[in-house]
């Protein structure tokens, strides 16, 4: 539609400085190079935007909050008034940040110790699960997919929806070393060819490998192939 919605450093209202002065937001008219609307003092300054959601009728930004926090706050686009922000949470440790997922109704962040579910309209928390109730050991690394979260921990991996539910844990999952999601999920990890289906969420099949043998595949998923290394058979699967 020709409409930019932009969040950004502004000083006395008229200086712009991406990174410093607290924050503004600006609705622009890119065909007319016109700036529509101003809302001022959104953000502190020093709070940095790091990821972006656009709505028909939100724009959602998390920023940063001090060295190891972070907060996810909604704008209204049509005036870029505050309607929310979250509860600030701590970043996990070695990590600037982790993404949030929207979907339809709901924000699903992920903090140093948990899972957190957002009502998507007011902001309001209505679900937190703990990684120490999940079964999977120290939260490592995670992966957001349109249908929900892939949670590697220490002893496993874990399958949780986008309401915070764990539809399936997979023991003693190793290094992550291919994946791929699409209509299924496909990984591959030190001993195990892993498929799981996205709706439902469920794994589907999960096969051994052998010390001599490897999985490969399509980054977009749509062919599986297996090499034994000592025959040099391959194998589409």
């Amino acid at each position: 539609d020709g409409i930019a919605h932009y969040v950004v450093g502004l000083a006395r209202g008229k200086h712009i400085n991406p990174d410093g002065n607290r924050k503004a937001y600006m609705k622009i008219d890119i065909v007319k190079g016109k700036i529509i609307a101003v809302e001022e003092d959104v953000a502190k300054q020093g709070n940095r935007v790091i990821q972006e959601e656009l709505t028909d009728d939100m724009l959602y930004l998390k920023l940063t909050q001090g060295l190891s926090g972070s907060y996810i706050m909604a704008l209204d686009k049509s005036t870029g008034k505050v309607v929310f922000e979250t509860k600030k949470l701590n970043n996990r440790l070695g990590t600037d940040f982790d993404p949030f997922l929207l979907s339809k109704n709901r924000i699903v962040d992920v903090s140093s110790k948990g899972i957190h579910i957002f009502d998507a309209k007011t902001g309001k928390e209505v679900k937190n699960v703990s990684f120490k109730n999940i079964g999977v050991g120290r939260f490592r690394n995670h992966v957001i997919f349109e249908q929900g979260i892939l949670l590697l921990g220490t002893k496993g991996l874990a399958v949780i929806d986008n309401q915070g539910e764990v539809k399936e844990v997979i023991d003693d999952v190793g290094k992550i070393h291919n994946l791929a999601i699409n209509e299924e999920i496909w990984l591959v990890e030190k001993r195990r060819f892993i498929k799981l289906s996205t709706d439902p969420l469920a794994k589907i099949e999960e096969m051994e490998l052998n010390r001599n043998e490897m999985v490969f595949f399509s980054p977009n998923g749509t062919y599986i192939m297996k090499l034994n290394a000592d025959t040099n058979q391959i194998v589409f699967l």
